[in-house]
């Protein structure tokens, strides 16, 4: 039994490896150049992704620019992408939204969301699924951290595209996770 998870392990590793080396990116923090537009569209739907991932996630505010190429993306590839964005929200946290060293990874995330639940891409279970998934995320960094803070802003907006509406005001966050999480030493941080 073990060999075969080694051997599924070791196929998934180089197949990585061989997408990694032969994948061709592009930067599209601003690159709104018509001809950008042309080469995005040209790009796999692997290809698309860690270029808008990877274009965007080291910036601290990304403005509106990744909204562009999630538009752009989800009209191409449409539910491919979901594969691709389950493996980003698996492996990534709120920790560095609002923190050095920054990663906008989530916010990059709200747009794919946005444009999804525009086109009524996702299935109810889905929907589900990904609303559980942000709230655990946003457990996570209440736990490890022991604050609510600015931070959560990003996934109160991220509940509120899957028509949740958690109340923002801090005294009220802090409230509602000691309740949640069942602990009495959170903080209010920065807001």
């Amino acid at each position: 039994m073990y060999g075969k998870i080694k051997k599924t392990l070791m196929i998934l590793l180089l197949t990585f490896i061989f997408i990694s080396i032969s994948a061709e990116e592009m930067n599209l923090w601003s690159n709104d150049d018509i001809d950008a537009f042309d080469k995005f569209a040209s790009l796999s739907v692997e290809e698309q992704y860690s270029s808008y991932i990877n274009s965007f996630k080291d910036i601290q505010d990304v403005r509106e620019q990744p909204n562009t190429w999630a538009k752009r993306m989800i009209s191409q590839y449409g539910r491919d992408v979901i594969p691709l964005m389950n493996e980003t929200i698996s492996s990534s946290s709120f920790d560095h939204l609002l923190n050095e060293p920054y990663d906008s990874t989530w916010t990059c995330l709200y747009y794919l969301f946005i444009r999804f639940i525009e086109r009524q891409l996702f299935t109810e279970i889905e929907r589900q699924l990904y609303i559980q998934l942000i709230q655990t995320k946003m457990d996570n960094y209440v736990l490890k951290f022991r604050k609510v803070d600015k931070t959560l802003y990003c996934g109160i907006a991220l509940l509120y595209t899957f028509g949740i509406d958690l109340d923002s005001l801090p005294e009220e966050l802090q409230v509602y996770y000691e309740q949640r999480l069942s602990i009495q030493d959170i903080v209010i941080g920065n807001f």
